[in-house]
C-alpha cells in the first residue's frame, strides 16, 4: 500500500475508526470530526468492512476492471505464433488488421521485439581445465627505473630526473584453473621467448620436483 504524504486515513487508522463507529458507538458525524474526514468517508469504510471483514479496509487497485481497448487473449497468442515463423511487425499489424503499436507491445512483452531473440542461444565456451596449472598464460610488463625524485615531488624546478631507461620487464605468470586463479610474478632483464619457455621451465620444476637444466629455453 503506498501511502501518500497527505492521506488522512492508512489502513490502521481506517480499523480504528470503524472500532469507533461499531464498537464505541459514536455517529458517523462524530468520527469523521474526530479522523479529519467526511461523514461520507466514514459510512463508506463502515460498509466495506461489514461487507467484506478487515481486508477491505485495505487500499484497492487504481486498475479498471474492464479495459475494452485491451487486446484479446487469442490474438496475442496469435501474434506470438506467427513471429515464431520470422513475421516482420509490420507484417503482422497488417495480416491481423492491428496497430503497429499494439504488435511491439505484445512482442515487447513476450520477449520478441527483435528477430535476433528468436536464434537460439549459444552455449557459453568456457576454458576449463582439470588440474591448476594446465592454463598459463605469460604476460609482459615494462617498467621505468626513476633515481631521484623530480620537480613534480620536491616543488623545485632544478630537480630534474628524467629517468634511466628501462630497468626491467616484469614476467607475469596467471596460472587458471577452474575453482581458483593463481598469479605468480617475476622480474628479468630479457623479453624474448627463451626467457618465457625458461620460466615455464623452472614452474614445472619446482612442481615435479626435477632439476632445472640450464639450456632449458634454448631449444
Amino acid at each position: 500500500m503506498n501511502i501518500h504524504k497527505n492521506a488522512r486515513l492508512t489502513f490502521i487508522r481506517r480499523v480504528e475508526m470503524v472500532d469507533d463507529v461499531i464498537k464505541g458507538g459514536l455517529s458517523a458525524n462524530q468520527t469523521a470530526q474526530l479522523y479529519g474526514v467526511i461523514a461520507t468517508t466514514v459510512r463508506k469504510w463502515v460498509g466495506r468492512f461489514l461487507a467484506q471483514g478487515r481486508p477491505a479496509l485495505a487500499d484497492r487497485s487504481s486498475r479498471s476492471a474492464c479495459s475494452p481497448r485491451a487486446i484479446d487473449r487469442s490474438k496475442a497468442l496469435t501474434i506470438i505464433e506467427l513471429r515464431k515463423k520470422r513475421m516482420t511487425q509490420a507484417r503482422l499489424a497488417e495480416y491481423l488488421s492491428l496497430s503497429k503499436a499494439i504488435v511491439i507491445r505484445v512482442l515487447a512483452r513476450a520477449g520478441m521485439a527483435r528477430l535476433s531473440d528468436l536464434e537460439p542461444a549459444e552455449p557459453v565456451q568456457r576454458y576449463e581445465h582439470e588440474l591448476p596449472g594446465d592454463l598459463i598464460h605469460i604476460d609482459t610488463t615494462k617498467l621505468v627505473r626513476i633515481e631521484r625524485t623530480g620537480h613534480r615531488a620536491t616543488g623545485d624546478r632544478r630537480d630534474r630526473s628524467r629517468g634511466a631507461g628501462l630497468l626491467k620487464f616484469l614476467r607475469k605468470r596467471i596460472a587458471v584453473e577452474t575453482e581458483e586463479r593463481l598469479e605468480k610474478r617475476n622480474a628479468t632483464q630479457a623479453e624474448s621467448r627463451v626467457d618465457a619457455l625458461l620460466m615455464e621451465r623452472k614452474r614445472q620444476s619446482r612442481r615435479s620436483n626435477l632439476p632445472v637444466l640450464p639450456n632449458a629455453g634454448s631449444t
